[in-house]
């Protein structure tokens, strides 16, 4: 339960990056800053939600705790629906304040507008700041339960492969040892003078004489 929704908040998290910020470059500094800080920390969670799943109904206190991650999950997401929510509006009134400039005074129109841009940004910097501390608070109390991080998960497709290299027995393994041999001889022989062609004898898979051949060497 506590994964799906942490999961969501992240998503969500991913998507103002890209979506609202920017679309508002003058966002009040740091918001941008505190958004990255609470992904990065809910990933960290995330990763020991699998221990703490596993003791949520036997002790009352990670129950406790796995409650507050999820309420500030959905807060997280509430917040940022809202902050959706006003930039669209923002966008529809700066449509709007185009056609009023046109009849009512364009100064007081635009003024408004830049107003509820400022009011509208403090506010989501404030909650979002709000959001940070309640996280800070449970990233300190995970740190006290002990969780065990979350295993990885392995590919059963390299596993198999992993286990297949594995059981290949070294005695099935031919090489060419006596080709080796054969050619050492050879060059011993040349090294003290012997004249005329020298023959390494080549042996076939499995050492059967039948696939045997002696090959010339000049």
């Amino acid at each position: 339960m506590a994964d799906a929704v942490v999961s969501i908040a992240l998503e969500r998290l991913a998507d103002v990056v890209q979506e609202r910020i920017q679309e508002e470059v003058n966002l009040v500094t740091g918001v941008k800053r505190e958004i990255g800080y609470l992904s990065a920390k809910l990933k960290t969670i995330r990763n020991v939600l699998d221990d703490a799943e596993s003791r949520r109904y036997k002790d009352k206190t990670v129950h406790s705790w796995l409650k507050k991650l999820e309420d500030l999950s959905y807060d997280i997401d509430d917040v940022l629906e809202e902050w959706n929510f006003a930039a669209l509006k923002l966008q529809i009134e700066g449509s709007v304040d185009v056609r009023l400039r046109r009849t009512v005074c364009p100064f007081i129109s635009s003024s408004c507008l830049c107003l509820n841009k400022v009011a509208m940004r403090r506010d989501i910097a404030k909650k979002i700041k709000s959001l940070k501390e309640r996280l800070n608070e449970i990233l300190n109390e995970k740190d006290e339960f002990g969780f065990v991080v979350n295993q990885p998960v392995v590919d059963p497709r390299e596993s198999t492969r992993v286990r297949s290299v594995s059981l290949v027995e070294v005695s099935d393994i031919h090489g060419r040892g006596d080709d080796q041999e054969s050619l050492t001889s050879k060059l011993i022989h040349e090294a003290a003078g012997q004249q005329g062609p020298s023959y390494f004898h080549c042996r076939g898979r499995g050492d059967r004489e039948d696939n045997s051949s002696s090959t010339p060497i000049q």
